[in-house]
């Protein structure tokens, strides 16, 4: 007991033999043990911002693919609307062979013909 003891108290000198030496390390660990709380706290801070940036990336990406799904989507029902329309004009199913461009231009001249043949017959004969 009496070793403990000694150890317990600081050997400073005889005014400091009351003051038990676990009071003086504690003292001294203070400053460690509030500068490690501060650093946790701090990382902590930091990684909470670190999940909500993915959170918010995580969701753009999600964005992103839907859009681009949808356009997908979009542009395909396109080519199936103008490979129909180019077949109706051709009477054929050789739509698949022309490119798309090309099946678009030739719809864009049957829609313009059907417009002067509709313009024609819109306005009154003169006599």
């Amino acid at each position: 007991c009496m070793h403990a003891c000694m150890h317990a108290y600081t050997s400073l000198g005889p005014c400091m033999m009351s003051v038990p030496l676990v009071l003086i390390n504690q003292e001294r660990s203070q400053p460690f043990f509030s500068s490690v709380h501060t650093l946790l706290a701090e990382k902590q801070r930091e990684r909470e911002i670190a999940q909500t940036e993915k959170l918010y990336w995580e969701n753009q990406f999600a964005h992103i693919q839907t859009s681009a799904s949808r356009r997908t989507l979009q542009l395909g029902q396109i080519k199936m609307a103008t490979s129909n329309l180019y077949r109706l004009l051709q009477r054929s199913s050789s739509a698949s062979a022309t490119p798309p461009v090309k099946q678009l231009e030739k719809i864009q001249h049957y829609i313009q013909d059907l417009q002067d043949i509709t313009a024609d017959h819109a306005q009154p004969s003169s006599p």
